[in-house]
């Protein structure tokens, strides 16, 4: 009699527990998973001594911290897709007059400045600038000095448009999520889309103008005269801007466009 040949029978326990991890698929995410593996991106900025750069370029799988010390450039700074500037609560990064072009994400925890006269910070269409601290644009009396924002911004701090011949543009692509202050003082263009659950403050002698939309989910306070005889704020708006909280006008709102949600009011006296 010829007796059946048992598979079962013929394999050991580890034999059958080897076979169940090669046919398994759940070793495919395991397998994948080591070979995704990415080495820590490589640090570019070993400076921690205050340093002038006249341009650098942070490659993709790059980082650039800046930590405990001020961080100067005066040419072209360039962040590819992937890279990484980082600007830590102690650190500070001053573009001199130089260009800054991101298309990779820049932190900042510290202080971001953009001045001395024709600066220039270019957040491209693939670019996110995440800032919970402080970002200035045209902090010096130059002039000329212009943030333009192609991609995403995001904001729980305080973004400051300040001195007059300054621009902030945020332009038909670009979209800024404000849980933050946006202070300006100068000329703020929308073009594209601005989600603020913050504040966004319209100081005397200072102009917002809105061809985009703006979804008003915290508070926007277009200022009156002030004590220096600087005229009132302006709001231009031919797009839209979306009230769903509060918009206090002691100022100028010349309305081409629409405005929705809650009456604007006029609470003048706080």
């Amino acid at each position: 009699m010829i007796e059946r040949f048992d598979l079962k029978k013929a394999q050991s326990p580890l034999v059958s527990i080897v076979a169940v991890l090669l046919t398994s698929a759940a070793l495919a995410p395991v397998i994948a998973g080591n070979m995704a593996y990415a080495a820590p991106a490589a640090e570019v900025c070993n400076f921690g001594t205050d340093t002038t750069l006249s341009g650098l370029t942070v490659h993709s799988g790059e980082k650039c911290t800046v930590n405990g010390y001020t961080l100067t450039n005066t040419g072209a700074f360039v962040i590819e897709a992937s890279g990484t500037l980082k600007i830590s609560e102690t650190g500070a990064f001053d573009n001199a007059g130089g260009i800054v072009s991101n298309s990779g994400t820049i932190k900042n925890e510290g202080s971001l400045y953009n001045g001395g006269g024709g600066a220039f910070i270019i957040n491209q269409a693939t670019g996110t600038i995440a800032n919970k601290g402080s970002i200035w644009n045209g902090f010096v009396t130059f002039g000329g000095d212009t943030i333009l924002n192609l991609g995403i911004i995001k904001n729980v701090g305080i973004i400051y448009n300040g001195i007059a011949g300054n621009t902030f543009i945020n332009g038909a692509s670009g979209i800024i999520k404000n849980k933050g202050t946006i202070d300006n003082d100068a000329a703020f263009q929308n073009s594209g889309i601005i989600f603020s659950d913050g504040t966004i403050e319209n100081d005397a002698g200072a102009t917002i103008f809105n061809e985009g939309t703006i979804n008003n989910g915290g508070t926007i306070e277009n200022d009156g005269t002030s004590i220096f005889n600087s005229p009132s704020g302006v709001i231009n708006n031919k797009g839209t801007i979306e009230n769903n909280t509060v918009l206090i006008n002691c100022g100028t709102i010349n309305n081409e466009g629409t405005i929705t949600g809650n009456p604007v009011e006029q609470d003048c006296n706080g």
